[in-house]
């Protein structure tokens, strides 16, 4: 029974109204204030979920060279409606039509992160492993896209978003 309360408790940030949460954490001098990611994740433009933004996330995956790239996915697969469920059947969700195993995938690799980093949002992370990611919040896809993007190394999922003869494969780096 609390499992399930903490997950309904974490899954609250994912989209809807910033709920103020105590960030205070037993033997840790920091906890008085949020990790920048937290922040990101709970802030106001992290709620929003319509338009083409800088991306919020700024841990360990991001690579600010790729930015363009991830405008031009974004506008290309869906036209940055985060809450957007599209693709063939149906089957791919959010503003980057991730697949319900790919943006489960992505859960875990955003959890083990948050657990390395010690940014604040593991058991959030977590509790994403059965929403869809079109229920995620705009920090969240964006996070998931980076993590996707560059989990191997840099570059090394940008084929998961290739398109043949699309301008987007030409903003990809060398890996």
């Amino acid at each position: 029974m609390l499992l399930i309360a903490s997950a309904l408790a974490a899954a609250s940030m994912l989209v809807g109204p910033v709920v103020p949460v105590s960030t205070d954490r037993p033997g840790d001098p920091s906890s008085s204030q949020l990790s920048r990611e937290e922040a990101a994740a709970q802030s106001s433009r992290g709620q929003d979920t319509q338009g083409p933004l800088p991306s919020l996330y700024r841990g360990v995956y991001f690579h600010a060279d790729q930015e363009r790239f991830r405008l031009c996915v974004g506008q290309r697969e869906g036209r940055f409606t985060y809450t957007v469920r599209g693709g063939g059947g149906g089957n791919y969700f959010g503003t980057y039509q991730l697949s319900a195993a790919l943006a489960r995938g992505a859960s875990w690799m955003m959890a083990a992160e948050s657990r390395s980093t010690h940014d604040g949002l593991r058991k959030v992370a977590r509790a994403l492993h059965g929403i869809l990611a079109n229920h995620w919040n705009r920090y969240w896809q964006d996070r998931a896209f980076y993590t996707i993007l560059n989990h191997d190394h840099r570059w090394s999922g940008w084929r998961h978003w290739q398109l043949n003869g699309s301008y987007c494969n030409t903003l990809v780096g060398a890996p």
